[in-house]
């Protein structure tokens, strides 16, 4: 073999080499998807105050705010209780100082019924300045405005607000509502009583108990929820639900550079999971895979700056959903030129590339 073969053997190869290695580096960031996890391994809080109403602290997952993302303590909990909406936890009960941390297991579902869990470390510690810990005197003890409440909704759709209780007192104490022991199927907000809708209980009528404590006292009421569905949403039911992971995306840190690969968005049917869902933009700045949801810088590329792009999935169900996105781009990138395809070079003879 000449030197002038060989060197375009080893030419060809070190092309191949490195054209493999660029392929296989877009190969994982074409695979790229939303991540749902929780923001941090583990989470502990250590209790400022130990009256209800304190907020403990607040998780998060990767999703970000306004993902849909709702949040629940999964074992019976008389103390803590976390907002089904924003995962802020609070304190419904009287804590006692110098008592062992408790251990809070909490999960967090989005709208696809994906779940995961984590255990919540709260330090109770030893302050002798940080308010009472017990109920201080009678004086303004929280009542109900009703003995008892009978409640019924027709849309039995997930986070459907069935009503609301209420309670007063006389010295104008604030008052912290929970449910009594657990329920899987409604959820009450500690600050303003109302009453949610979080799975279809299995029969019509479900009754629980609700409580109110103040630094006066504390009371209960019997409370009776009645579905009549006329309108029913979950995920077992049938019915069609396609969303993103995420209400809006802010992706960060972007190179403009012409055909750069930014970041995917992903939806799903929380009802037909197995439903085909493709994604389209009407962006003539941007392009977004139809298979994966993959968005890309276009042709043009882009200067420094924030844009802005509509993103609509469609599923094979017929549902549709469109989201925002947000590019922040920090890097300016120039427009493509050339071919789109790497250079192959032609055989010659002996089938050896002919590089002329």
């Amino acid at each position: 073999m000449g030197s002038g073969a060989m060197t375009g053997l080893l030419t060809l190869l070190l092309t191949a080499a490195l054209l493999g290695c660029f392929n296989g580096a877009m190969g994982k960031v074409l695979v790229k998807r939303q991540t749902f996890a929780f923001t941090s391994s583990s989470y502990s809080f250590t209790l400022s105050a130990y009256v209800p109403g304190t907020s403990v602290g607040k998780l998060a997952t990767t999703l970000g705010l306004n993902a849909g993302v709702t949040w629940r303590v999964t074992s019976p909990n008389n103390n803590v209780a976390i907002n089904y909406f924003t995962g802020e936890m609070f304190l419904i009960n009287y804590v006692q100082q110098c008592t062992s941390p408790q251990v809070v297991p909490t999960t967090a579902t989005t709208s696809a019924n994906v779940t995961i869990s984590t255990n919540v470390i709260i330090s109770v510690g030893c302050s002798t300045v940080s308010g009472a810990t017990t109920v201080a005197s009678t004086a303004g003890a929280p009542v109900f405005s009703q003995t008892q409440y009978t409640l019924a909704t027709q849309v039995c759709s997930l986070k459907t607000l069935v009503g609301t209780v209420a309670a007063t007192s006389s010295t104008g104490l604030t008052n912290i509502f929970a449910v009594v022991g657990a329920t899987s199927y409604f959820y009450i907000d500690p600050r303003t009583g109302e009453i949610y809708l979080t799975a279809i209980p299995p029969t019509a009528t479900t009754s629980f108990t609700v409580s109110v404590v103040n630094a006066a006292g504390t009371a209960t009421v019997p409370i009776s929820v009645t579905l009549n569905c006329v309108a029913t949403t979950t995920a077992s039911s049938g019915s069609a639900v396609l969303n993103f992971g995420m209400t809006s995306y802010t992706f960060s840190n972007v190179n403009g550079v012409a055909g750069a690969p930014i970041d995917q968005v992903f939806a799903t049917n929380s009802a037909t999971p197995s439903a085909t869902v493709t994604y389209t933009t009407t962006s003539t700045q941007f392009t977004v895979n139809p298979v994966n949801g993959l968005i890309s810088v276009g042709a043009s590329g882009l200067a420094v700056g924030t844009y802005t792009l509509t993103v609509t999935a469609t599923d094979s169900t017929g549902q549709t959903k469109t989201t925002i996105v947000t590019v922040n781009v920090t890097t300016a990138g120039a427009a493509a030129t050339g071919p789109t395809t790497p250079f192959v070079p032609t055989p010659g003879p002996g089938g050896l590339p002919d590089f002329g």
